[in-house]
């Protein structure tokens, strides 16, 4: 991660909470910068807490890497490699690797010093100064990518510190170079999510541009901050249409993604990341889509993150984005108009910086378009119950 070694130390901070807003976009919401720790929620009760997991000498060892990774043994000061003694390795008279292992750094190393530092942060945690919440998170970055059964490994060690503390941390993200892993500590329930290197460098840029805002301070929320920075702008849509049928069997449909797909279609096209994950709409769920602009230009993953879905008042709200549309916050209203007809509205808040006209622009076009495939829909479900 050879962008990220360059980062400040609130850059580390701010880059936890904007990274989490592509995953979990309802745990960042509402906080606010903070101190002890770096990030809180009082309306949720949500803490988030960062850290940094590497000492100082490997911290030399990244700089090492960064600097001098692919240049000649002559192209090197002595002074330096002999900090290191015999462990740089080289290849083709390259430098290639600062590690006995050939990687950043030897063996599970990264793990016990992750383990080290969360070790750390519970100290801190249960400290009388530390403001404690409901949920307490920890974001650590991590020196070197996480492998086979490294999560678990960092789990049971965990599990075994948290046994001395009576206050502990929930969540745990481990941030490497590609990927993020959640840790549901009270579930034992390790997710991971990958990170394209686009993704990755768009999540650096952002962080780059946010820190010399110079607007942050303690109390200053991150939500606004961050879309005033990045000049996110947004316009809300609202479209509504009467369906010819029955709200229950409206809401029935929507729970399918096959009649999502349909109804989208040609405007564009979902396929699921994991075909072998199962599309239940409940409330923190998270689904990630292939997304393609009319069915075959390519536009990455669009990802929706699933706040509200109440089976009772057949409300719904998703945040949602893309690679090109960082915030597409979509609210669905489904409301009973004589028993036998459904009043339909879509309500979607579109941020996009510049592109934003012209988003909504196209949106307004696919949500009138879905509406109309919702009755073409209905009356063919109609027609084949007969």
């Amino acid at each position: 991660m050879e962008q990220i070694s360059a980062f400040t130390t609130f850059e580390y901070e701010l880059f936890a909470p904007v990274s989490l807003l592509r995953l979990y976009p309802s745990l960042v919401n509402n906080l606010v910068k903070g101190e002890s720790p770096d990030w809180q929620d009082d309306i949720r009760g949500i803490g988030l807490e960062v850290v940094r997991a590497e000492n100082q000498q490997i911290g030399f060892t990244k700089y090492f890497s960064n600097k001098y990774h692919g240049k000649s043994l002559d192209d090197i000061p002595p002074e330096e490699i002999n900090k290191l003694g015999d462990i740089p390795r080289f290849r083709n008279g390259k430098l290639y690797s600062v590690s006995l292992s050939g990687g950043l750094v030897d063996g599970n190393t990264h793990i016990k010093i992750a383990a080290e530092k969360a070790k750390d942060k519970l100290d801190l945690l249960n400290r009388e100064h530390f403001k404690r919440f409901d949920r307490n998170c920890l974001y650590i970055f991590l020196t070197a990518s996480l492998t086979g059964g490294d999560p678990d490994e960092f789990l049971d060690m965990y599990l075994k510190l948290a046994e001395e503390y009576p206050s502990v941390y929930s969540d745990v993200f481990l941030m490497d170079n590609y990927s993020i892993h959640r840790i549901n500590v009270i579930n034992r329930q390790i997710t991971k999510h990958d990170l394209s290197g686009s993704e990755l460098k768009k999540l650096q840029r952002e962080v780059h541009l946010l820190s010399r805002d110079g607007k942050w301070k303690n109390g200053t929320p991150f939500l606004s901050t961050y879309r005033d920075g990045l000049n996110l702008k947004t316009k809300t849509l609202k479209k509504s249409s009467v369906l010819p049928g029955k709200t229950d069997e409206i809401f029935a449909l929507l729970k399918k993604l096959e009649t999502l797909q349909y109804i989208a279609r040609p405007y564009a096209a979902f396929r699921p990341i994991d075909e072998k994950q199962p599309l239940i709409w409940t409330e923190g769920a998270t689904f990630r889509f292939r997304f393609r602009l009319f069915c075959f230009i390519p536009c990455g993953i669009h990802t929706v993150h699933v706040i509200r879905f109440n089976d009772e008042t057949h409300d719904i709200y998703t945040n949602e984005f893309n690679t090109h549309v960082p915030i597409w916050n979509h609210r669905i209203i489904i409301r009973s108009v004589d028993g036998e007809r459904t009043e339909y509205t879509d309500e979607v808040e579109i941020g996009a910086g510049w592109k934003t006209v012209f988003v909504y622009a196209w949106a307004r076009c696919f949500y009138a378009h879905r509406q109309k495939k919702w009755i073409e829909l209905i009356e063919k479900e109609k027609a084949r119950n007969k």
